[in-house]
């Protein structure tokens, strides 16, 4: 198993196993400059079988989603601020069975947090395996890149904006909802219509469709913030 490596500007590198120990990310060396900004860069890789779950649930950051040609489950987070805000986020990760659980939160109520510049997760997923994947994040945005299957796909902001791409074959059930505080844009005037698309709610803050047949099964919810739904095309993406 893969032990997780911390890259830190100042040069300075921490190695240590898996663990759900909580770790703080004060591997940044002292400064009197408080104003002085590190960046620290946390890779994990993780052989999953298919058919597995990624769980990652963090208190603030914005997260990503993508597909590449490797084997392994990859997740990087980037963090960027002042020393001191870097130490006050937490970050654990467990592996379980078939699960995958990445976990981060704030010390001290998020208070130092606001000195963060920058908090990114970054998860890669094997192509063709038919993973699970479930993010969610209190205060981010969220993206997602989807070309191939996956089997259920959960993106969650209480604030924040979701993306979502895919196909236009795609197959899916694809169920996006957002509060009075947010609206949906799929372009479903002209994307979510045709013979291989059933629409069950089209509405302001809830849309819910069966894309070519409902394969996979994609959900999207954002309390604060608009959701966005687009529809590569095909022909252009097998040109490129």
């Amino acid at each position: 198993m893969n032990g997780i490596v911390i890259a830190i500007l100042t040069q300075a590198v921490l190695f240590w196993g898996t663990s759900i120990v909580p770790m703080p990310l004060n591997a940044a060396e002292k400064s009197d400059n408080v104003d002085e900004v590190s960046t620290e860069i946390i890779q994990k890789s993780m052989k999953l079988n298919p058919g597995g779950l990624v769980l990652l649930d963090t208190q603030v950051g914005n997260i990503t989603v993508n597909e590449y040609e490797g084997a392994e489950i990859r997740v990087e987070l980037t963090i960027q601020g002042t020393p001191e805000s870097i130490g006050a986020f937490r970050f654990t990760h467990n592996y379980f069975g078939n699960q995958l659980t990445v976990l981060g939160w704030c010390e001290n109520n998020g208070t130092v947090v606001q000195c963060l510049k920058q908090i990114e997760f970054r998860v890669l997923i094997p192509k063709g395996a038919g993973f699970s994947v479930r993010v969610s994040t209190k205060k981010g945005d969220i993206s997602a890149l989807i070309s191939d299957r996956v089997e259920k796909i959960d993106l969650a902001t209480d604030a924040g904006i979701i993306r979502i791409a895919l196909p236009s074959d795609y197959s899916a059930l694809l169920d996006v909802s957002v509060s009075e505080f947010g609206t949906i844009h799929t372009g479903r005037k002209s994307v979510l219509r045709g013979p291989n698309i059933n629409v069950d709610v089209d509405q302001e803050h809830h849309v819910k469709a069966k894309l070519n047949g409902g394969r996979s099964l994609i959900t999207a919810r954002s309390q604060i913030g608009n959701i966005f739904v687009d529809f590569l095309d095909v022909v252009k993406r097998a040109q490129s």
